[in-house]
Parts: structure tokens; C-alpha cells; sequence
């Protein structure tokens, strides 16, 4: 059902009974007049049954009256449709009320909700009289599904696109300010192709939304929509958004009528929730994920779905996609990266939007630091912009309020790059990644230009002691090449031996394939990769890593595989396979850190949780690193972690031990000295004191 309201706009005879005799001050004449006008609604709402469309009146005049529509169809085409269909029914009536030339005026689309207080206002005038005091929902056996809260299983949510239907040329000036990713000019264009055939024959794809935002999803979503609306393929403005599903959802049957009323219009589908298939969750994520597979395989050629994912939480959508395919087909649609001048472009459609009253595009454009943007980082920055120039230039007096900080650990994903340049050392891991990426842009560039290209990025091993870095790497990896637009999204999956091998014959092979299904498009991170070589031939684990090489192949063209672990044992484990060893195109070295890094990281880790470290205290700190760092596997960056987690606990008994009075000031609670990192003998493990080799191994 689509929800609708209009004016219908009329004359009177000069006998008609709907001329008001009176300044509505009588209540018999006002109840009289009411009356007159509730046959409206009874002859062309509440009588009707089985047709296109239910009217109701809501307000009136002697000139004009409000209405409100339902469309039990596929919405309203043509306004002439429906002053045809109030026409027929009044057609007995308009004699009698004496009305002559009805026009209808300023028809749009509105939500469930405004209806329902449409024709809530109506009744309350006596314009709408039903049986037994009941509303005009409940009389049509309409549910308010915004007021249900479906036991906690879900919840509903309704909004309106912007009822436009914007020609192409206008589409794809549009999408010029939105810093639009391919996979959207690219749907747009296909969504107007010249061949296609106009109007509504089913839907021959749904959409998966990736996006950092939920302001840039919808903004996506309704540039979408307007395109299909406008060639017909969608009947409605109307988003029927599913959020905050439960474990139980399948257990309400509320969600299938919705699905019901939502014939010809579009149901966004958030599935957040665990992704994992293990522990406590398994159960419940297959009965969800068969649930809404059946859902959308039922309604799929009656509704447009969209299942949107935001920033990286942990969804189902991709499993349900899974078990969809290759019967229901699905487009990607991904926020893009833009240019400086893109952002400030958006920028600029921000500030249309908003009119912010000391807007200034140069300072604004000072605040952008970067090279490449997202829509969602724009928004985020005109935001803090907006924030910061109130309290600083508005409102002065703000500028220095003791304001509530919250030290959150949750970092910015726009600045995947700057994280790793961040990172101490790994000298030759940024060098490495700065060659991937000059060298797939480059290949970008031969490939627009007609010329032949080298392919993807080779698949990788990253050889490393315990907490070198190896798996946070692989991580900004996977965001960089999301963000430089080198593969699909940011997905990054990490397994291990478990993950891969199978309890029994067969099983192997089967959990290989899930796991590259899940990580196409992105990275499939493989951590301790040789615990996969097993001592006797024909094992488990030898199908495994037979297996891995297969996939490899199937997807060399949009999955990496990075292999993780010792060094002298991965050699050991890429010699194991050739055609394992053949397809790895890098063999990546993370060296052990030195003392003067770990010192470097040992602050920087501080810094993050507030604390500071007396000259001292750092003195003290570096003689730990020397002696540590000739221990066998002595951590790395855990090992820094550990000893600064254990001088923080020295801290705590120390400031309170010396503070008998009670009194303690920030800088003694920020403030680490040398005495909180005496007594760690329980952080060191034996270690070779003749051990004086440099660590660390040659890249290859």
C-alpha cells in the first residue's frame, strides 16, 4: 500500500448544502456541515472494497478539501487517474452536495505515520465517521508497523525519498557531488539505458550498499530510487527500513505482512548482527540467514531490496547473498573516493543543504588534509567544521567550556594510509605497499587506454616473530586497496588452522571454498599458515593447502591470500607445495623492532591512554628493551604492551600508597616514573645472553 494526500479544489451552487450558513460558532449547524462531508469519506473510503484506491477527507472549506489516499495497487501513475476514480465515485453525490468542477491539487506521497494522523485529524472534525469508534487503519486491516514493536525482534522505520525523477543528465550531475564510486554511474547508466523496456515487469537485480555512514548510504539509496521511480521501476518513495534484528526475527509474522504492503516500493534490510559461524551464535545466524533467503527469494519480483552494511559491522548480508545467488542476482553499490576538488564540491552541496550562517570555503578547504576523500569523510569534516566555527566564532563564550571527553579507542577509517606511515619501522612493508599501489594505478591508467595490463595484485607471505605487525598490516592493507578503489571493499578474513581443516574426509575442502567465498573481493589472511603441513602425507591438512592453491587460481582475480607466520617455519611450509610457492608473488620480511622502536612504541602506546613517561622513567625503559630484545620471541610490540599494562598497575599502588591524604591531581595520575617499572621479572622469560646477532631477515 502507498499512502498519499492532495487537495481537491471545487465551486459551490449557491444552494449547495456545503456552503457554510454559519461562523461555526452554532454546533448543530457545524455537525450538519460535518456530516455532508463524512459521505465523501464513507462513498470513497470506507464503502470501497477491492479497488485502487480508499479516500478520505480530512479538512474542509467551502472552497477546498483535504484528502487523504491509500493505493492498494501499484501507487498512483497519473493524478487524472484518481480525479477520475473520485469523480465516478462522487458522481451520485456532486448533484446533491453541489459541487461542479473538482480539480485536484498538489498530490504527494506520505508515510504510513503521516497518514494515519491525516485521517486521526479527520475523524476528530467528524469528516471520517466509522462502526464503533475504530480508526480508518484498522477498519482497512492496515497494521502501524512504526508502532509495533514486534516483541523486540526488529524494528521498523519509515522514510520518504525525495519525490524527484530526475532525467540522466540531471542523474549524473547529481552524482558528481556525491564523490560516486563506479558500481553507482555505472547503475545509473543501466538503469536508463536506451533499450530498456519502460515500466514494471519485475526486478532483475537488488542492491548490497556499502558504505562508512549511514547519511552517505541514504544518500546513495535515494539517488537510486528516483532513477528507478522515474522509469518505472519502483512505484513508491517510501524506505520500509528492518533494523536491529534479533535472534527471533523469524519468529514474528508482522515482517511477511510487511513485505505484503510493500508491493511496487523498497525494504531496506540492516542485517547487523554476529557474521561468525561458531560458538554461541551458529544456530541462530543459520535459522536468520535462511529466514531472510526465503524472505527475499518469495517478494523478489514484487519488491526492491536493499541490504545495506555500514562501516564494518559485522553483517549477514553476504551469507544471505550467498544462499541467494545464482537465483537472485545482486549489484554492489560502494561509496567512491574523489579528489580533493570532489570533496569540496560535496562540501558545497552540504552547505546548500544546511545554510550555515558563517560558512567559508577557503578555511573549510584548509581542514582538508588529505589527497583522496569518501563521501562519508566530507561529512564528517563539514560537521566538525560547522561544530568547531559555532563554539569559536558564534558562540565564543564556548571556546574554553571544560567540556565531557570520552578517550574513545575506535579510529578514524579514512586514514588507513596515514595509520601505516605511522607504524615505527616497517621500512620496507610502506615500500612495498607504495609499490602495489603505483603499480595498480598504473595498471588503471594502460587498461582506460586500450593497452594490455599485468593483472592483480600476486598473493603474499609475511615472514615474522610474534607481535611484528604482521596482522595489523594485513588489516590497513585491506582498507587501503578499499579505499584507493584496488579491490571491492575493505572485507578482511583471518583464519587459522582450525578454521581450515575439516573433523572428517571431505569436510577440508568444503570450509576451504566458504572461506574464499567470504573473502572475495578483499584479503583472506591465513595466519600460522605451516600448522597446515602435518607429518604424514594424504592428511587433512594436506587437502587444505591442495585446496588453497585451487582457490587461489578460481579467484586470482579478486581475492589476495597473505600467509602468516615464523619465518624458518613458513619456508618450510612454502616448500611443502610448488605450485603453492609459484603463486606467491612477495615474500615480505618484519623484522624484529630495536630497542630505540619499541622505546618509540612503548610512547606512542602511552600517549594513547594518557600517560607520559618522566625522562627517567624512559631511561629505565630502554635499558629493559636492550636486554629484551636478545630473549627468544620475546614479543615485539606485545612485549611493549605488556610492560607499559604492568606499569600502570606499579602506578595505581604507588600514587595511592604516597597519597595517604587523598589527594591526587591529574599529573600525578597521568605521570609514569621509573619506579612503576621496577619489579617486571615476571615479564621477562630466559633468554641467551650470548644470543648478540642482529635479528631480522633479508627481504626478498
Amino acid at each position: 500500500m502507498i499512502y498519499y494526500k492532495a487537495i481537491l479544489r471545487y465551486t459551490l451552487k449557491e444552494n449547495s448544502v456545503l456552503q457554510r450558513k454559519d461562523d461555526g460558532t452554532d454546533p448543530d449547524v457545524a455537525n450538519e456541515w460535518a456530516e455532508y462531508v463524512s459521505k465523501i469519506s464513507s462513498v470513497a473510503g470506507l464503502q470501497v472494497r477491492d479497488e485502487a484506491y480508499n479516500v478520505f477527507v480530512y479538512d474542509a472549506d467551502s472552497g477546498k478539501m483535504s484528502i487523504a489516499i491509500v493505493s492498494n495497487n501499484n501507487g498512483i501513475k497519473k493524478s487524472a487517474d484518481l480525479l477520475a476514480y473520485i469523480n465516478k465515485k462522487l458522481s451520485t453525490m456532486k448533484q446533491n452536495l453541489g459541487m461542479e468542477n473538482v480539480t485536484l491539487h498538489e498530490l504527494e506521497e506520505i508515510s504510513q505515520d503521516e497518514f494515519a494522523n491525516c485521517t486521526e485529524r479527520g475523524s476528530f472534525e467528524n469528516f471520517i465517521n466509522t462502526r464503533y469508534h475504530r480508526n480508518v487503519l484498522q477498519v482497512l486491516n492496515i497494521e502501524e508497523y512504526s508502532h509495533n514493536n514486534n516483541r523486540g525482534f526488529y524494528c521498523y522505520s519509515e522514510e520518504l525519498c525525495p519525490a524527484e525523477q530526475p532525467t540522466y543528465r540531471s542523474c549524473q550531475e547529481k552524482m558528481k557531488k556525491l564523490i560516486p564510486d563506479e558500481s553507482l554511474t555505472d547503475e545509473i547508466y543501466r538503469i536508463y539505458y536506451k533499450n530498456n523496456k519502460k515500466g514494471f515487469w519485475g526486478h532483475p537485480v537488488h542492491y548490497h550498499i556499502h558504505a562508512e555512514s549511514l547519511t552517505s548510504a541514504h544518500r546513495m539509496i535515494n539517488l537510486l530510487m528516483q532513477a528507478l521511480y522515474k522509469n518505472g521501476r519502483i512505484s513508491s518513495f517510501r524506505k520500509n527500513i528492518i533494523d536491529h534484528i534479533g535472534k527471533r526475527c523469524n519468529d514474528d509474522k508482522t515482517i511477511h505482512k510487511i513485505c505484503k504492503d510493500s508491493n511496487g516500493g523498497v525494504i531496506l534490510f540492516f542485517l547487523n548482527g554476529q557474521a561468525e559461524d561458531s560458538g554461541q551464535y551458529a544456530n541462530a545466524n543459520h535459522v536468520l540467514v535462511d529466514f531472510f533467503e526465503q524472505l527475499i527469494r518469495k517478494n523478489q519480483q514484487n519488491i526492491l531490496f536493499m541490504l545495506v552494511d555500514i562501516g564494518q559491522q559485522a553483517t549477514l548480508s553476504k551469507k544471505v547473498i550467498e544462499q541467494l545467488v545464482p537465483d537472485v542476482s545482486f549489484v554492489p553499490i560502494r561509496e567512491g573516493v574523489g579528489t580533493v576538488e570532489d570533496a569540496m564540491n560535496f562540501a558545497q552541496e552540504l552547505q546548500k543543504e544546511r545554510k550555515f550562517p558563517a560558512w567559508d570555503r577557503k578555511a573549510f578547504r584548509k581542514t582538508l588534509k588529505k589527497d583522496m576523500y569518501r563521501m562519508s569523510e566530507v561529512q564528517t569534516a563539514y560537521n566538525e567544521y560547522c561544530k568547531k566555527t559555532l563554539s569559536e566564532k558564534i558562540y565564543c563564550a564556548y571556546k574554553t567550556a571544560d567540556v565531557i571527553k570520552i578517550n574513545s579507542q575506535l579510529k578514524s577509517r579514512s586514514s588507513a594510509y596515514e595509520e601505516l606511515n605511522r607504524l615505527v619501522g616497517l621500512d620496507n612493508v610502506k615500500s612495498l605497499i607504495n609499490s602495489i599501489l603505483a603499480s595498480s594505478k598504473m595498471q588503471k591508467q594502460r587498461k582506460k587506454a586500450g593497452l594490455p595490463s599485468g593483472g592483480n595484485i600476486p598473493h603474499l607471505v609475511f615472514f615474522g616473530n610474534p607481535g611484528s605487525a604482521k596482522t595489523t598490516v594485513a588489516r590497513l592493507l585491506a582498507r587501503i586497496l578499499s579505499d584507493e578503489q584496488i579491490l571491492q571493499g575493505d572485507i578482511f578474513v583471518e583464519c587459522g588452522r582450525n578454521d581450515l581443516v575439516g573433523q572428517y574426509v571431505g569436510w577440508t575442502a568444503k570450509i576451504v571454498e566458504k572461506k574464499f567465498r567470504e573473502a572475495k573481493g578483499g584479503i583472506l589472511f591465513i595466519d600460522e599458515a605451516y600448522s597446515l603441513v602435518d607429518d604424514r602425507g594424504g592428511s587433512f591438512g594436506d587437502e587444505a593447502i591442495n585446496t588453497i592453491v585451487q582457490q587461489m587460481e578460481n579467484h586470482r582475480d579478486d581475492t589476495i591470500v597473505i600467509f602468516a607466520g615464523y619465518p624458518d617455519k613458513m619456508m618450510k611450509f612454502l616448500k611443502k607445495n610448488e605450485g603453492l610457492r609459484s603463486r606467491i608473488g612477495f615474500q615480505l620480511t618484519f623484522n624484529d623492532y630495536t630497542p630505540n622502536q619499541l622505546d618509540e612504541i612503548l610512547l606512542r602506546m602511552a600517549e594513547e591512554r594518557c600517560y607520559v613517561l618522566n625522562d627517567d622513567a624512559r631511561a629505565v625503559c630502554h635499558q629493559i628493551f636492550r636486554q629484551a630484545v636478545r630473549m627468544k620471541d620475546f614479543g615485539n610490540g606485545r612485549y611493549a604492551r605488556n610492560l607499559l599494562q604492568k606499569a600502570i598497575l606499579n602506578q595505581a599502588d604507588r600514587i595511592y600508597a604516597e597519597s595517604a591524604n587523598g589527594v591526587i591531581n591529574k599529573e600525578m595520575m597521568m605521570t609514569l616514573t621509573a619506579a612503576d617499572f621496577e619489579d617486571i621479572d615476571e615479564t621477562f622469560v630466559d633468554y641467551d645472553l650470548n644470543r648478540d646477532k642482529v635479528i631480522g631477515f633479508v627481504y626478498n
